[in-house]
Formats: structure tokens, C-alpha cells, sequence
């Protein structure tokens, strides 16, 4: 049976109402339905691709609402976890790039996995030297376990106290080695001792000295020529002796640099001329590589002065005999070096070389290159000696 409603409007208006709120009711259904999934699948894209800047918007109901508020919360607490992890990161590398402290992070095996400026600096380490075994790079650091005590070791011309610790990373143990270089309080101990020492020796050698030379002086007017001439000899080995304790006294009373700009191509080249005679004396030539720019340090050229004869004494003796008599002395803009090819210098003898009163010369005194390490330290240079493939060098970094 077909109803019609041209006489009933009224149930016309009520039928298309009802099919209205039907499609309004469908279409809420179909939002409260498919809006929450959507939202969902928008916050597991967001944790895919780990983008912790986007928050999920509500939805207006109540049990959905919770949850969202929830995972919003949640990636509140990541954003600021991930951003905390980034400023700490941040600081500890900055803090390692400018620490004067030489630090080592290896991995599980002992191989070196990071390090950073300072520690290139101190053993000019490269990057060829990632995934190296320690004991290979520095083998003076025997033991990689933490420990409560921290041993003084010795390389090259320097001393370094090595810090051994261990830090979790990724829920595994890491060991971590600290080198802190020591060499200035070492040396100043050092001093302090043999300072102590030279002064008392020098008090009681120069009083002793000094009155039994003028004794025997006295004594020379009442005897005859022979007898005269004994005490003369006398005299002069007292001298000798005062002369020889001044030499020890003067590695104590260096002054402090008084540094002012020196271009150090022509303040070399007038050593050079001072050395000559001695050189040529011994047949041994002096070669100067000049960089051909200007190269200008500040430095005090009086105690530098005394360095560089030092070290040019010892590089022509050792020439003396060799087959290549030649020292060459080369400046660069970073470094002047100066190189022999005398004899050379057993590995064993050359870290004992900057010991006070340590010399492999027979007459020698074992000053000369303790006063030459302390002039440079005074400087804040850099130096080393080393003796490889038939050549010497002696190297100051500046």
C-alpha cells in the first residue's frame, strides 16, 4: 500500500527532519568512530620517525580524551629528555675540547675510540691512531683499571699522571684514561732539591775556597821559586773548583723571560756567526734553512741565546767524528730545529738527557741541558730530542 502526503504535510516535515537528524547522528558516528583511529595512527607515525614535536589534538570524548592526554604527556616528557641529553652532550664536548687535560674514550676492547685536542697535542695522535690499541699508542700506560691511586709516568721529555676510570654507555662498561701533564710541579720538586743542595755546596766550597787561597798566597812570599809554583797550582785548582761550583750555581738562578717580539731568522743568523770559529775549529759546517718570510716570536733573546749555543755545542761535538760533518739549523714558522749526524743517541740514554747532573760526556757536568729544558719551560716552548736514522734532533715547538 502507497501512502502520499499531499494532504499531510505536517508527517512530510516530520519524515524529512528525522532523515536529517539521522544523517547528523551518522555523521557524529562515523567521526567518533574514525577520528580516534586516525589520531592514533597520526601519534605511532609521530614515534616512528621519532618527531617528538607533535602533539595530538582531542577529540571531545571523555575515554579517548584520557589517552591522548596521556601519550601527550608522554611526548612532553621525551621532548624535554631528548632536549636535556642534547645541552648535556653539548657541554661535555665542549668541556672536553677545552680541557687541558689529555682524555682517551676506548671501546670494550682497549682500542682507542675518541680523544681529544689536548691528548693530540701531548702525543700527537692522528686519526690512523682510531681503533689502535693503547699499549701500542701509549705504552707507557700500562694499566687501563680504575684504580684510588694515580701513578706519574714518564714520555719523552714530559710527565703525566694517569687517571684510569670506567662510565656506562648503552648499559656496557667503558673505560675512560685521563693524562694530566705534570712536568711543571715534577721540575719545580726537582729544582727545589738540587737547589738546596748547589746553595750549601756552593756556601761552604766558596768560604773554604776563598780562605786557603789566601793563605796560600801569603805563604808563596816566604818560599822559594819550586815550592811557589806548587802553591800556585794549588791556587788555580781552587779556582778551577770555585768555577766549576758556579757552573752548578747558575742552573738555580736563571732569571725570568722578559719576552719582547724578536724576528728569529736574523737573531739566528748572529748565533750562527758566534758559533763559526768554534765550528770550523772542528771541521764541522753549519747550513741555515731560512723560510723565507719573517718569522716573529716573543721570546727573551739573552736566555734563548743560551739554549741555542747549548744545543749547538752539543750537535758539533757530535759531528766532531762523523762521517757527515755537517749541523743544520731550520726555522720554520711553528718550530726551529736543529740536526746532527754524529753519532746518535741510544733510545735508553736520550729520556735520562734533561736530568739534572746527567751527562754521557766524560768531562761533562749534566747542567747544559738542564738549564736549556728549564729556559724553555720559562717560555712555555715546546722541546724534544730525539735520535733516529743516523740523525740527531733537537726540536723546540714554539
Amino acid at each position: 500500500m502507497i501512502y502520499t502526503f499531499h494532504d499531510r504535510l505536517l508527517y512530510l516535515m516530520i519524515a524529512e527532519i528525522m532523515v536529517f537528524v539521522l544523517i547528523v547522528l551518522s555523521f557524529y558516528l562515523f567521526k567518533s568512530l574514525f577520528l580516534p583511529i586516525e589520531q592514533i595512527n597520526l601519534g605511532i607515525d609521530t614515534i616512528k620517525d621519532q618527531d617528538f614535536t607533535v602533539k595530538i589534538s582531542e577529540t571531545g570524548m571523555k575515554e579517548v580524551d584520557e589517552m591522548i592526554k596521556v601519550y601527550n604527556s608522554l611526548i612532553e616528557n621525551i621532548r624535554n629528555e631528548r632536549r636535556f641529553q642534547k645541552e648535556q652532550h653539548f657541554f661535555l664536548s665542549q668541556l672536553l675540547e677545552s680541557l687541558p687535560i689529555g682524555v682517551l674514550i676506548l671501546d670494550y676492547d682497549d682500542q682507542i675510540a675518541e680523544y681529544n685536542p689536548a691528548a693530540s697535542k701531548f702525543f700527537n695522535l692522528e686519526k690512523t691512531d682510531i681503533g689502535a690499541p693503547i699499549s701500542k699508542v701509549l705504552p707507557f700506560v700500562n694499566s687501563t683499571e680504575a684504580t684510588t691511586t694515580f701513578p706519574i709516568k714518564r714520555y719523552q721529555n714530559n710527565y703525566y699522571r694517569v687517571i684510569a676510570n670506567t662510565f656506562v654507555h648503552k648499559g656496557f662498561h667503558r673505560k675512560i684514561i685521563m693524562l694530566e701533564e705534570v712536568s711543571k710541579e715534577v721540575f719545580a720538586i726537582e729544582k727545589k732539591a738540587y737547589d738546596k743542595v748547589i746553595r750549601m755546596m756552593a756556601h761552604e766550597v766558596k768560604n773554604s775556597v776563598g780562605a786557603v787561597n789566601s793563605i796560600l798566597e801569603e805563604l808563596k812570599n816566604d818560599l822559594d821559586t819550586e815550592e811557589a809554583n806548587l802553591l800556585e797550582i794549588s791556587v788555580r785548582r781552587n779556582k778551577a773548583l770555585n768555577q766549576f761550583i758556579n757552573n752548578f750555581a747558575r742552573v738555580v738562578r736563571i732569571p725570568e723571560a722578559h719576552k719582547e717580539p724578536i724576528e728569529l731568522g736574523t737573531w739566528i743568523e748572529e748565533v750562527l756567526i758566534l758559533m763559526k770559529p768554534k765550528a770550523e775549529a772542528k771541521g764541522v759546517s753549519m747550513r741555515f734553512i731560512n723560510p723565507g718570510f719573517k718569522v716573529y716570536q716573543y721570546i727573551d733573546a739573552t736566555l734563548l741565546e743560551q739554549v741555542l749555543i747549548n744545543v749547538l755545542l752539543n750537535a758539533i761535538d757530535a759531528s766532531e767524528n762523523a762521517a757527515q760533518k755537517e749541523v743544520k739549523v731550520e726555522l720554520t714558522k711553528n718550530q726551529l730545529i736543529v740536526t746532527d749526524f754524529g753519532i746518535g743517541i741510544p733510545e735508553e740514554l736520550q729520556k735520562e738527557l734533561f736530568t739534572p747532573f746527567f751527562t754521557t760526556k766524560p768531562k761533562g757536568q749534566g747542567i747544559g741541558l738542564t738549564m736549556v729544558r728549564d729556559i724553555l719551560e720559562k717560555h712555555g716552548f715546546q722541546y724534544r730530542l730525539s735520535s733516529d736514522n743516523g740523525a740527531t734532533r733537537f726540536q723546540i715547538k714554539f
